[in-house]
């Protein structure tokens, strides 16, 4: 485990708290959390709670340590939450970030309640003592003395702690599957159900589909911090299974969008279905169903058939902002094509929608992406002269007339693509012109441009017209007709 995220052990005990009151009715379920800091007196430019976190306080109302738990926990990769998506390896999280931790756990056996106390440390589970009681079912885990190296990590306000916790969790708080968590730093109480549901819940959006008679619920959520892209989240069991990015799917998804106020954000679908539940896989982490249509399962969804819905559902959500891009685009690819680009000026209009889609600022990736369209249109219309020879080799006078026609459709498009081409040509030249006029010049010391840098504009030193490409060679600048010499 590599990270520095003292915040991690905390997940940790906070995911054990979701599976140990799982099986409690959903507003039965009850997690406390309180922030330990430092007891040492403050600096003068910190308020009580910037001071460094020391350790957590993590309580729940789950089934606790009973004899079957507690043997799980004594033991090293243990498959006892396997499940429910637990690996049985985070509890060792704890010791790379705390001295220790200490356990105090009610839970029932058989008619009776018992109470476990134990400490868990590096010299693994000791001072453990069991008593009968008549408390509540409970279980309450210190971790305790954050170590050194880590405290420079720990100084968060209680707000970012509160946001980190929803941010780690944020699909179990989407699916209905978290308990109520309350998180308490000295005077300090915040409900992170409450601080969801005034500041992420209020944009959520939702729409249940079918698809191949398999019902799926998609929730879109707006995300203002925090993240670095629009995702697609496919859950199983309030969890999620797997991850991808909705800009593989639509290209307006690579960017952040821009709310009223100038807030940005990216957004998330988050997809359920009990489909998806029956298909994740062992680990949790994955989901075992094919990503493209197969002929043996075709009455069952594919991946890349959800993962379109999804993106389609973001899309319509978002139209009106999409819609606006979309002029913004071509905007800015017609002021390009007027200033620099004429050549592409029937292009744009020709394929006003994908050029639309050209979500690029950088005058290099509008040259590539409109020369893309330019080389397709090009590839179709030789392929049309292929068919149309075809149809002028045929006999029949139906098929003449009919060649008559396409050959007059040919015929403009190829007069639209030599007028794109001249208008390119004399870019071109005009440019050359400007750079001999400047070769020609005295430069600033009063000296000439040496005879070997007009020679190399005109044609290459030391070359003959076969080692010379025709579009690296400016004869035209000497005479037209040399462009079509034989030999140089």
């Amino acid at each position: 485990m590599r990270t520095t995220d003292p915040f991690v052990p905390l997940f940790e005990a906070i995911s054990n708290t979701f599976h140990a009151t799982q099986d409690l009715d959903q507003d039965l379920r009850k997690v406390n959390v309180k922030i330990v800091r430092s007891s040492q007196p403050q600096l003068a430019d910190e308020t009580e709670n910037e001071k460094p976190i020391t350790g957590f306080e993590i309580e729940d109302n789950g089934v606790g340590f009973s004899e079957e738990n507690m043997d799980s926990f004594c033991l090293s990769d243990s498959t006892h939450k396997e499940k429910s998506g637990g690996k049985g390896v985070g509890r060792f999280s704890w010791l790379k970030f705390f001295d220790q931790a200490e356990v105090t756990s009610v839970f029932k056996a058989g008619e009776k309640k018992q109470k476990r106390k134990f400490i868990f440390s590096m010299q693994g589970v000791h001072e453990e003592n069991l008593i009968e009681v008549s408390s509540e079912v409970s279980t309450l885990i210190k971790l305790q003395n954050l170590k050194p190296a880590y405290l420079k990590f720990s100084r968060k306000k209680t707000q970012e702690v509160a946001i980190a916790l929803i941010d780690h969790f944020i699909s179990f708080f989407v699916t209905g599957g978290v308990p109520d968590i309350v998180l308490k730093d000295g005077a300090e109480t915040i409900n992170l159900r409450e601080i969801f549901d005034k500041n992420i819940a209020k944009d959520i959006r939702t729409k249940a589909l079918k698809i191949d008679n398999c019902d799926f619920k998609f929730t879109l959520v707006k995300f203002f911090r925090n993240h670095i892209a629009s995702n697609i989240f496919l859950c199983a069991n309030n969890r999620v299974a797997e991850t991808h990015k909705i800009s593989k799917v639509n290209s307006f998804f690579q960017h952040k969008f821009l709310e009223t106020g100038l807030n940005e954000y990216w957004v998330s679908v988050f997809v359920e279905g009990e489909f998806l539940d029956d298909h994740v896989n062992d680990d949790r982490d994955g989901l075992n169903f094919p990503e493209n249509r197969e002929p043996m399962l075709v009455s069952f969804p594919t991946k890349l058939e959800i993962i379109k819905n999804a993106s389609d559902f973001a899309a319509e959500i978002l139209e009106t902002q999409i819609s606006e891009y979309k002029k913004e685009n071509f905007k800015r690819v017609e002021n390009f094509v007027q200033d620099e680009a004429p050549q592409y000026r029937t292009t744009i209009k020709k394929y006003h929608d994908s050029v639309s889609l050209i979500h690029a600022k950088d005058k290099t990736e509008i040259d590539l992406s409109l020369r893309k369209l330019q080389f397709e249109e090009e590839q179709k219309l030789a392929l049309e002269i292929a068919n149309s020879m075809r149809k002028y080799e045929e006999k029949s006078d139906s098929s003449k007339a009919e060649w008559i026609e396409q050959s007059k459709e040919i015929l403009s498009k190829l007069n639209e693509q030599s007028k794109d081409s001249l208008s390119h040509y004399v870019i071109q030249r005009k440019m050359i012109l400007e750079l001999l006029k400047r070769r020609m010049e005295l430069d600033s010391d009063g000296n000439y441009s040496k005879e070997q840098a007009i020679h190399q504009l005109i044609f290459p030193m030391r070359t003959t017209s076969e080692d010379v490409n025709y579009k690296d060679q400016n004869l035209w600048l000497i005479d037209e007709r040399l462009s079509y010499h034989y030999y140089l």
